[in-house]
C-alpha cells in the first residue's frame, strides 16, 4: 500500500514540476537565475520519474509475493531457474533508499533483483544536478546584464 502511495505522490508532484520548468525556461525575460531554476525544476521532475519507475518494479515484486499461498515466497525472480541459478533462497528484503530488492540466501551474500541497475546511479546523479541547479539559482543574478539599470 505504501509503495502505491509513494508512486502516486511521485507522479502527482512530477507534472507540476515539469510544467513549471518548461514555462520558466520558455519565458523571454528570464535571467541566469531563471534558467537555473527552470533546470532545477526539470531535473527534479526527472528525479521523481526515475524513482517512480524503480518503485513500480518494487511494487511488482511485492504484489507477486503478497498473493499468498505456498507459492508466494520467495518471489519468483529469486528462485533457481530464473535470473540466477541460486540454491537456498530463504526470503527477500526491500530498501527504499537506495532502491533495492534483495534475495537472501542461507549461506553467502544476497543479490539484487527487480530494480534496474541504472535507477540508483541515475537517482544520485539527478539529485546532485537538481541541488546544484537550485543552489545556483539562489546566487545568480535575476535579470540579464543588459536589463539592469545603470545610473548615469
Amino acid at each position: 500500500m505504501i509503495v502505491m502511495l509513494a508512486i502516486l505522490a511521485c507522479l502527482i508532484a512530477l507534472f507540476p514540476l515539469l510544467g513549471r520548468g518548461i514555462i520558466l525556461l520558455g519565458r523571454k525575460d528570464k535571467g541566469p537565475a531563471g534558467i537555473a531554476k527552470g533546470m532545477a525544476l526539470l531535473l527534479g521532475a526527472a528525479l521523481l520519474g526515475v524513482y517512480a519507475w524503480g518503485l513500480i518494479n518494487v511494487l511488482g515484486v511485492k504484489m507477486d509475493s503478497a498473493d499468498g499461498g505456498t507459492d508466494s515466497t520467495p518471489p519468483r525472480p529469486c528462485r533457481p531457474g530464473h535470473r540466477h541459478e541460486v540454491e537456498n533462497v530463504t526470503g527477500y528484503s526491500i530498501t527504499y533508499l537506495p532502491l533495492r530488492v534483495e534475495c537472501q540466501r542461507e549461506e553467502g551474500p544476497s543479490y539484487s533483483i527487480a530494480v534496474p541497475e541504472y535507477v540508483n546511479p541515475a537517482l544520485l546523479g539527478l539529485s546532485v544536478l537538481t541541488l546544484g541547479s537550485a543552489t545556483a539559482s539562489l546566487y545568480l543574478p535575476r535579470t540579464r546584464p543588459e536589463e539592469r539599470y545603470v545610473p548615469l
